[in-house]
């Protein structure tokens, strides 16, 4: 039996979209529909008024430029498209967290740096701009190397004297890497070498190592879809999301705890969620992008393995759905392995929220709309034993999509060609 102060959370609602006007030569044109369930977590935010938004964004545009970083070296989207989309994620994952404390400060620039890097590898993959030779691969683990060096909080490092032409903002990476190490111990103090040296350097190092996969051999058509998704979810940097909110909300797990089975699940399952449901509502954009982004699994699934573009939806989707179903049971299951742990409901709480929260990022996000399709997501009122202290929440939740409404909270979602997203 689960403990009695547990209260765990349950599926309500559902992601419904329709994508339009889908288009590449192996199918010609085509519009896919779908829907997959939501978790209801504990702990969310509903809006963010739009003023802060935009002084957030001044803020960290002005930082962005302070480093050396220029929107001549970003081919998809400009560096406030970037940081729009770090700021809007960093504030629907971390629910609990003011805006303006220090903690969001870290995560925002965090996920800014990681935004950044992982852009100019995207870009890089899509335009085939690789080189398989040992230069090449010396290189690019030599770089990852200095990035994880600085993260360690190494100030012998001198990276400003070393010298990788073909590694694109290399130095303004390091220089941004250096500031949000002086945040981390700012608020960390003397625990910040022992706390990321347990999970976030080795979830940042398997996420710098997946890229260097791809880089040096892509993962293709070659590759079996049950590979691919391995490599896809590494890719996808989900870990090391985790790894610092839970760092910056002092949640500490054990490594009795973090090597059990059935929390090794959980965090696959978070992982992977995202990854889907990143690939499934970036259809549009995926198959647009440079013929088809070669990183999306529905992009595989239906390039290198034939499957139908709308059987490729309904398969992941069902997979999303009975991921979600599973972890309700695994949290369950760790409840009653290890009882009432603050940390370990403390994480549940998180999983929940990066789960559900990134929807209101694609929902919102200016680097996501477009007039390529429709995403609306929707709560069930008759499921919430609460519903008549909260029904103003929930029909915020669940407004139909009006783009032409100026409040508004789901407007049309954007998945564009390249060049229409700024």
């Amino acid at each position: 039996m689960t403990p009695r102060n547990y209260q765990p959370t349950r599926l309500n609602g559902f992601v419904n979209f329709t994508f339009p006007n889908v288009t590449h030569p192996i199918f010609g044109t085509a519009t896919v529909t779908g829907q997959f369930k939501r978790i209801k977590p504990h702990i969310f935010r509903l809006e963010v008024e739009p003023c802060v938004i935009e002084e957030l964004s001044n803020k960290y545009c002005k930082l962005a430029d302070q480093f050396g970083f220029r929107n001549h070296q970003f081919k998809r989207y400009s560096i406030k498209t970037i940081i729009l989309t770090s700021i809007q994620t960093s504030l629907y994952w971390m629910p609990g967290v003011e805006p303006t404390s220090n903690e969001m400060d870290f995560i925002i620039r965090f996920f800014t740096w990681l935004w950044f890097l992982d852009d100019v590898m995207e870009e890089d993959w899509a335009s085939r701009e690789v080189n398989f030779d040992k230069y090449k691969s010396s290189e690019l683990k030599a770089v990852h190397n200095v990035y994880l060096s600085i993260f360690r909080g190494n100030n012998e490092i001198h990276y400003d004297k070393i010298m990788f032409p073909k590694q694109r903002n290399f130095l303004p990476l390091c220089a941004l890497a250096e500031d949000i190490v002086k945040i981390g111990k700012h608020i960390l103090g003397e625990c910040y070498d022992n706390i990321v040296e347990k999970s976030f350097i080795i979830s940042l190092k398997n996420y710098l190592d997946s890229n260097q996969w791809f880089t040096l051999n892509p993962v293709d058509g070659r590759y079996n879809l049950a590979t691919f998704q391995f490599w896809r979810v590494s890719n996808a940097a989900t870990s090391v999301a985790l790894d610092v909110i839970a760092m910056m909300q002092n949640i500490r797990i054990s490594t009795e705890m973090r090597s059990h089975p059935a929390f090794v699940r959980m965090i696959s399952i978070a992982e992977s969620n995202v990854q889907l449901v990143n690939d499934v509502l970036g259809v549009a954009t995926d198959f647009g992008y440079g013929g088809a982004d070669v990183y999306s699994e529905l992009v595989f699934r239906v390039l290198c393995k034939n499957e139908s573009l709308q059987g490729a939806i309904d398969a992941m989707c069902c997979k999303i759905n009975e991921d979600l179903e599973d972890l309700i049971l695994i949290k369950e299951t760790l409840t009653m392995v290890f009882g009432e742990d603050e940390n370990l409901e403390n994480l549940f709480d998180v999983i929940d929220s990066f789960i559900d929260g990134q929807h209101l990022v694609y929902v919102e996000n200016i680097r996501y709309k477009c007039k390529r399709g429709f995403v609306r997501l929707t709560r069930d009122e008759a499921q919430d034993a609460d519903a008549a202290s909260r029904r103003e929440n929930v029909a915020i939740d669940q407004r139909e999509i009006n783009p032409e409404h100026p409040t508004c909270l789901l407007a049309r979602v954007r998945y564009v060609f390249k060049g229409q997203c700024d």
